[in-house]
């Protein structure tokens, strides 16, 4: 007991425990017999250190009564050179599998050989098999073991090749029930699949495709893992195939990957419905029927369905800049003047709102003008852009507009001196305007943000501030909000 206790740290509790479970280890000696196998075996042979002598010990201390030169050592030998499994691996397997000693040299020689020759697994393929799932040593390799293997290689119609395949990669699924386990997964998936193939050109051999794609599939649980996700899919429109993405994945990341999967589905089915990759990212994104994309389309050019998504998608983006609304604000603004989104080469939308915003207009008040003929846009701004008004600078503007005293000046110039300079005034207007107005025209505490956080005034307000403000408006008041929030 003093060996144990003082020289393997064993506790107090942990010796009775292991002396619970083998009382002959009282009569076994120190030198003779206790301390040849673990520090002469364990220790030196295996590399195993004091915590996992404690952890074999107590979950089999039993290992300790069979003889070290007859049976331990021959057994280790034949694994280590035979196998070439190194004296680290050995370690993981015992720890494992701390059983492996209650089979003969001669059992273990046999299942091996099974594996090796009537299975014809190559050399790592055993060793794979051994390592990560140990267990499979102590099965009947005429018995039960050759039934699992029948099992799946006529259930999947699986050739050799590919039953090779699958239990180099999820070894565990030979220590599993037939009738608790494996059939039950196997009937279940083959259902759901064949199910789905029968209504599309997905092929018969499906189950046997989706097994090969990914073999640890079999081995995840079929109530607590299996069936739960597959009714996702199923309910998110996604090929039930696809599990063998998800089945892997934490939760989280498996409903995140759910989301994007269901978000492409749709934007494929919009653009199928509309013939139109861009239509139907339009449909997607501003969440227009198929009327409204009807109305959209009737007041753009014909060659509007072939415009590309990416392009659709950058001028949203310039619309929700230069406008600084939001995108459900956008989707009433596009449905009211179409021609906002003309790309075509011939389209002066896009200049005719840098001219707005050039001759000092209310871009969103004079939304109409982008419709007027060119003689009568010209007439609009024209007046507007050859004044040469003297402008206020950046500072004065934000010193009135937050009603800034010296040192609130000061503090600002010294935490983002480029503000001074940035020849974009009219961005600047538009961000400090808006966290003006979000914050209720409260202007102290949108002093106060901007204060704390200059570089509000240079985050884009359609890609940053609009997005992240949305998403946090509705989870807490705007006079809560933080600065590290937004």
């Amino acid at each position: 007991m003093k060996f144990l206790h003082k020289e393997m740290q064993f506790s107090l509790e942990e010796l009775r425990e292991v002396y619970r479970k083998n009382p002959k280890l009282l009569l076994y000696s120190v030198d003779e017999n206790l301390r040849e196998k673990i520090i002469f075996f364990f220790i030196l042979q295996l590399n195993m250190e004091p915590k996992h002598v404690r952890k074999l010990l107590l979950s089999y201390p039993q290992v300790m009564d069979y003889n070290l030169e007859n049976h331990l050592v021959p057994i280790a030998h034949y694994l280590m050179t035979e196998l070439e499994f190194s004296s680290i691996e050995l370690r993981s397997i015992l720890l494992k599998f701390p059983r492996l000693f209650t089979h003969s040299l001669i059992k273990i020689k046999h299942v091996t050989g099974f594996l090796r020759y009537e299975l014809q697994l190559d050399a790592n393929q055993v060793k794979r098999v051994l390592f990560q799932s140990p267990q499979v040593l102590g099965l009947d390799a005429e018995g039960n073991l050759k039934q699992k293997i029948e099992f799946l290689r006529s259930r999947l119609n699986l050739t050799e090749y590919e039953l090779s395949v699958v239990l180099s990669k999820m070894p565990t699924l030979l220590g599993c029930s037939i009738q608790n386990n494996l059939l039950p997964k196997v009937e279940y998936l083959e259902s759901v699949l064949l199910s789905q193939s029968k209504h599309s050109n997905k092929s018969p051999t499906i189950l046997k495709d989706t097994v090969l794609k990914q073999p640890t599939l079999l081995g995840y649980s079929l109530d607590s893992r299996i069936r739960p996700r597959m009714e996702q899919l199923m309910q998110a429109g996604v090929p039930l195939e696809k599990i063998t993405v998800g089945i892997s994945m934490t939760e989280r990341k498996f409903q995140e990957w759910l989301s994007s999967s269901e978000s492409k589905r749709k934007r494929l089915d919009n653009a199928k419905l509309y013939d139109s990759a861009a239509l139907g990212y339009l449909s997607e994104t501003l969440n227009f029927g198929v009327s409204e994309i009807d109305l959209i389309r009737a007041s753009l050019p014909s060659e509007c369905t072939e415009w590309g998504a990416s392009k659709l998608r950058a001028r949203i983006r310039y619309l929700r800049e230069v406008l600084g609304v939001s995108l459900g604000e956008l989707r009433d603004i596009i449905l009211a003047y179409p021609l906002l989104l003309d790309l075509s080469p011939e389209s002066v939308t896009r200049e005719r709102l840098n001219k707005l915003q050039k001759a000092g207009f209310n871009i969103h008040d004079n939304l109409r003008s982008i419709t007027y003929n060119d003689q009568d846009f010209e007439k609009l701004v024209k007046p507007f852009l050859n004044q040469h008004r003297p402008s206020k600078s950046n500072v004065s503007f934000l010193r009135e507009k937050l009603r800034l005293d010296e040192k609130e000046e000061r503090m600002l110039l010294s935490r983002l001196p480029s503000i001074e300079n940035n020849p974009n005034r009219k961005t600047l207007e538009d961000r400090a305007n808006y966290l003006v107005k979000e914050f209720n025209n409260n202007v102290k505490l949108a002093k106060t943000a901007i204060l704390h956080q200059p570089t509000l005034l240079q985050l884009s307000l359609a890609r940053v501030i609009l997005p992240r403000m949305e998403k946090i408006r509705s989870f807490h008041a705007l006079d809560s909000i933080t600065t590290a929030q937004l």
